[in-house]
């Protein structure tokens, strides 16, 4: 499903959080309003190539001349009066900035972003463009280290009498947003306090004005109306929801319509009826949490036409997509995608000619619409006109437009026009993207039969025939006969009977083929034999997820879990294996927010998923929502208490919260459990080291103990041999990694724990060596990028530690802690502006990271003294 307004750009952030679509004409307008800087991404449909903002000469000419514009005047504080209003924006300021800073950025830190036009001259003492902190907020973040915000005057400066070490002085202004923002009105009006600069008059009007705007939000929150303007936040709503539930729906909040949304996406693109089923209910879903969306509901409009192009006969199906036309239409009466819809609806109930009219008319309204021209081809394919099906559908896929369903057409028309080299490069192109796709299989069956490579050939249609309920019945049909004539040809004919059975569930009760192959009715006891020795069940779909799960194939393994939880919705372990692939991929709070609800599914289906909870609070821990954290594993606690995981995971959560005596009382009760768990022994070991600091030998036996249980965890290996330099044994730690290395030499772990024996010995050059050899025999390695990180900052290389703590983040997002030591350097080297960005990327990731509000506070105060002496 793809938009179609070719004269429509459609925006993205640093982040790739797509912000909405515009007009060129509104995007020029937020330029020059300095709403935009530039380092945003634009795409024309179908919204696949991806182009800097400033890379466009018209965009990069109204950027250019809003700097100098910028440069040469300032804006009146008396425009503070004039609320903006713009149809679509970001929901909330801190929105605007992404975690990724440009490499050169990190070499010149001290430059803010252009500020925003109306802003001008009233933000002179602070430049953030992004976001105008509010005084309770800058209150709550002090009051997290324990430490009070130095006093304010009535013009805002600081008491003559009152010392605050090295705070500067913190002046905060109103921020210009407009009451159509998604977030309340506290955080839409920003925070007041006049400037020394402004006469008493000024002051008093932008007081006056901040209240009566203040008024007016709080009317227009109190109302009863709980559309999507009022969503919590993420971070809010994870307090909230439900850890077990008996009903149907569950309350995500946020989280719901984030989960929703994607989840609702991946399955339609996923082209199978199944997929298209499953995606109408999570559009519907969706729907709910954001009624006015209309690419919502083109998306449910678009599955249910697809459905009904599966059972053309369900009147159910066609008076609930009647109905969903109608609100479609009533949010956009022309809109080229509804035609489309109805012309799939109408040939699949046998009217062409109407349904040609009304292709014709999606084309009319867009005749650039890669999906009108797909579905055209997808006509001349089902009646043999495989050339023109050609014609059209190879520029689509060469100009990288083409989704799975294009390039499956094209293999299609390929194989019958017997060109089967280009068919089978189509082929591997559709694997890779989605590799449960059964008629991928059936078309390289297709291909190697045209080779004479029968023996492959029956592996293809074996392995479509075990896929063959997540394919269209027709396709079902053509790779089980084919695998049983190849099975007959081979000389097994029992195996082939088993295929011909199952053929039966996809063929008429008179298929001609069928009646030649089976000398009488199969029974239904042969048809279920049948599908429990072909079809895939969750076991193999458990198995070949796990393969890719271990060979870090992550996209691979989130494809065939969510292909599991399709064919079995009430298997809540494949539900809890799709929210551990989803976890591994996840790079940003949203993406982790959806493996938490994925998480939550499973304990719908099963709320005595013990392995559900302890996922779901391990990655709430992880994402510092402390209480929810340990809401989930106290359910676990209570369901299997003598689980030795369940006090493991426990005593790591409360490791995470700095309780290290819960964390020790909950590792002996796992130790008792099983004394043979290398992990437990690890975190033990981690207490001792920490409760005896004076006393280091005391930590060396659970650390000695947590290797020889394991010797996979090089974590334990590291820290033992930390202990044995500290402890005056350099020597032993070293001959000890060179015995290890001498019989596996090309292993990365071990040179990253010489790295860490030599940084225990203050060597640091010789550990950044001993780094940089693990990265070169495995580069995507996060925890050895943060070693050398810190290992650089002791070397006072604090530039290049910079780029590897990001590096460390940017490559596993479960290492946000790279950003926050990043903005630690860049705010004791006085880089202000930058600190001040890695921070809140840092929160876009982790909200609630420990000690990230308090550092953005002093970033904010400290650039804003820095600015003001200028």
């Amino acid at each position: 499903m793809q938009k179609s307004n070719d004269s429509t750009y459609r925006l993205r952030d640093k982040l790739h959080k797509v912000k909405g679509e515009f007009s060129k004409t509104d995007l020029l307008k937020q330029i020059r309003k300095g709403k935009l800087t530039g380092e945003e991404e634009i795409a024309l449909y179908p919204f696949n190539e991806w182009k800097k903002l400033s890379s466009v000469p018209t965009f990069y000419d109204a950027l250019l001349e809003q700097v100098l514009s910028q440069k040469s005047s300032g804006a009146s504080p008396d425009s503070l009066n004039e609320p903006e209003a713009s149809p679509k924006r970001s929901s909330h300021p801190i929105e605007e900035k992404g975690v990724t800073l440009q490499a050169d950025l990190i070499h010149s830190y001290g430059e803010p972003s252009p500020e925003p036009q109306e802003l001008q001259g009233v933000t002179e003492q602070i430049r953030n463009p992004a976001h105008t902190l509010h005084q309770s907020e800058i209150d709550e973040l002090f009051s997290e280290a324990k430490e009070e915000v130095p006093g304010l005057d009535s013009d805002g400066w600081q008491g003559a009498d009152q010392k605050s070490g090295s705070f500067a002085p913190l002046k905060i202004a109103v921020e210009n947003e407009s009451l159509e923002s998604s977030e309340g009105p506290a955080e839409s009006l920003g925070t007041l306090a006049a400037l020394p600069s402004q006469s008493t008059s000024q002051r008093k009007r932008i007081y006056l004005v901040a209240a009566l705007i203040f008024l007016l939000a709080v009317l227009f929150y109190s109302g009863d109306d709980k559309s999507s303007l009022t969503e919590p936040s993420a971070h809010s709503a994870a307090k909230k929801e439900p850890l077990e539930s008996d009903t149907k729906e569950m309350d995500l909040g946020s989280d719901g319509a984030i989960y929703f949304e994607r989840s609702a996406l991946e399955k339609f693109n996923m082209d199978f009826p199944l997929g298209y089923q499953a995606a109408a209910e999570d559009f519907k879903a969706a729907i709910k949490l954001k009624p006015n969306d209309v690419h919502l509901m083109e998306g449910l409009i678009l599955s249910q036409a697809k459905n009904i192009e599966s059972e053309p006969k369900n009147e159910k199906l066609f008076a609930a997509f009647k109905s969903s036309l109608a609100q479609g239409r009533a949010l956009d009466p022309q809109r080229t995608s509804f035609y489309r819809a109805e012309a799939i609806v109408e040939r699949a109930r046998g009217n062409k000619t109407e349904a040609q009219k009304l292709l014709d008319l999606a084309l009319e309204t867009d005749s650039l619409n890669s999906e009108n021209h797909l579905l055209q081809a997808d006509w001349f394919v089902s009646e043999g006109s495989y050339q023109p099906a050609k014609q059209v559908l190879e520029p689509m896929v060469e100009s990288g437009r083409g989704n799975i369903r294009a390039r499956s057409l094209l293999a299609r028309a390929l194989v019958q026009l017997r060109e089967t080299e280009k068919a089978a490069r189509q082929c591997q192109r559709i694997m890779d993207d989605s590799p449960t796709l059964a008629i991928t299989y059936d078309l390289l069956g297709d291909v190697y039969s045209a080779k004479n490579d029968l023996k492959t050939a029956k592996t293809m249609y074996e392995l479509a025939a075990k896929l063959s309920l997540v394919t269209y019945p027709e396709n079902a049909l053509h790779a089980l006969m084919r695998a049983g004539n190849l099975q007959e040809l081979a000389k097994r004919y029992s195996d082939a009977r088993n295929y011909y059975v199952l053929a039966t569930d996809f063929a008429p009760e008179h298929h001609p083929d069928l009646v030649a192959k089976l000398d009488k009715t199969p029974t239904e006891k042969e048809k279920e034999e049948a599908r429990k020795l072909i079809l895939a069940d969750a076991a193999y779909i458990d198995r070949v997820g796990k393969e890719a799960m271990d060979s870090q194939d992550y996209q691979r393994a989130e494809q065939f879990y969510l292909t599991g939880t399709l064919l079995f919705p009430k298997d809540s372990t494949l539900w809890v294996k799709l929210g551990e692939s989803r976890e591994s991929l996840a790079k940003s709070h949203e993406e982790f927010r959806v493996a938490v609800v994925t998480y939550q599914k499973a304990i719908q289906v099963n709320p005595q998923n013990v392995e559900a909870y302890l996922r779901l609070g391990s990655l709430e821990t992880a994402q510092s929502n402390f209480d929810v954290g340990f809401e989930s594993l106290n359910k676990a606690d209570s369901i299997s208490p003598e689980d030795s995981r369940v006090q493991l995971e426990l005593g790591k959560h409360f490791f995470a919260r700095k309780d290290f005596r819960s964390a020790g009382e909950r590792l002996r009760a796992a130790h008792r459990l099983n004394p043979n768990d290398s992990e437990t022994s690890y975190y033990q070991g981690l207490i001792y080291k920490l409760y005896n600091m004076e006393n280091p030998r005391a930590a060396i036996r659970p650390f000695e103990e947590a290797y020889s249980k394991n010797p996979q965890n090089y974590d334990a290996l590291a820290e033992w041999l930390k202990l044995k330099v500290i402890t005056f044994d350099k020597m032993f730690a070293v001959k000890f990694l060179r015995n290890l290395m001498s019989y596996d030499p090309k292993n990365p772990n071990l040179f990253w724990v010489f790295g860490e024996v030599y940084s225990a010995n203050q060597e640091y050059f010789r550990a950044v060596n001993y780094y940089h050899r693990a990265l070169d025999l495995q580069s995507t390695s996060s925890k050895v990028r943060m070693s050398l990180a810190r290992a650089l900052a002791s070397l006072g290389k604090l530039d290049e530690a910079i780029a590897e703590y990001k590096y460390a983040a940017d490559l596993d997002a479960k290492y946000a802690e790279g950003y926050f030591s990043a903005g630690e350097i860049l705010y004791q080297t006085k880089n202000f502006i930058a600190a001040r960005d890695m921070i809140q990327g840092l929160l876009k990731i982790v909200p609630g990271y420990p000690g990230a509000r308090r550092l953005l506070a002093l970033c904010f105060q400290a650039s804003g003294d820095k600015l003001s002496r200028k």
